[in-house]
């Protein structure tokens, strides 16, 4: 159930609430610190600007306490067309990440079935990409139990923070014919902007496509 935090989070105290909203440019240094306070991979600061694009879909998931927010999730994904003549798109995931405190507990799963969600209902995406690096067994395997497939290996795709190169498993999710809302248990209010996305579809005739971005 996509709902309003009106509720306690019996996961936090009091205090603390969680909201799913879009990413803005005044959050690329945030997103930069939470990103690499995760994983250990090293992008150029110029990298994080990019994941807010008119052809992207920036998520975040953000702590609030007494109106300050924290991110303690992120997810970007970049679309594209499917074909030259299609108005179907295809999306590649940029970045996923959940803080560590906040696994294990079902808001990994509905962050990942939400992006999923929006990116095949609303944009109508084929089908999804990401990379995951090849050490990361527990990432590829979430992966997998939600339809990801292993396709190939990309020799030294990932630079590391120490310096070494890393190889990555290219996977890809086909788009289900039945899509069904993400649900979850836990309390998280939902930005209207992206309620939008969830309960819609975007919908042009193919001669707009021609000026329209994917």
């Amino acid at each position: 159930m996509i709902c309003d935090l009106k509720t306690k989070n019996p996961m936090m105290n009091d205090e603390k609430q969680l909201l799913i909203r879009f990413m803005e440019n005044s959050d690329i240094d945030a997103v930069e610190e939470f990103y690499n306070s995760v994983v250990d991979m090293k992008y150029a600061h110029a990298s994080y600007a990019r994941l807010n694009t008119p052809n992207s879909t920036a998520l975040l998931l953000v702590e609030k306490t007494e109106g300050k927010e924290k991110i303690v999730g992120l997810s970007t994904s970049l679309r594209f067309w499917h074909d030259r003549f299609s108005i179907k798109r295809e999306a590649y995931l940029t970045t996923f990440a959940i803080d560590q405190k906040y696994r294990n507990r079902g808001l990994g799963s509905f962050f990942l079935n939400l992006t999923i969600y929006i990116l095949s209902h609303h944009y109508s995406c084929v089908k999804i990409m990401c990379d995951i690096p090849k050490y990361d067994f527990d990432t590829f395997e979430f992966f997998k139990k939600r339809g990801f497939n292993g396709q190939r290996i990309c020799k030294d795709f990932y630079g590391l923070k120490n310096g070494k190169k890393e190889n990555s498993v290219f996977c890809m999710k086909k788009n289900d014919n039945i899509l069904e809302k993400p649900q979850i248990e836990i309390p998280i209010e939902i930005s209207p902007d992206i309620k939008y996305l969830i309960d819609n579809v975007q919908t042009f005739g193919f001669f707009a496509r021609i000026f329209a971005k994917p």
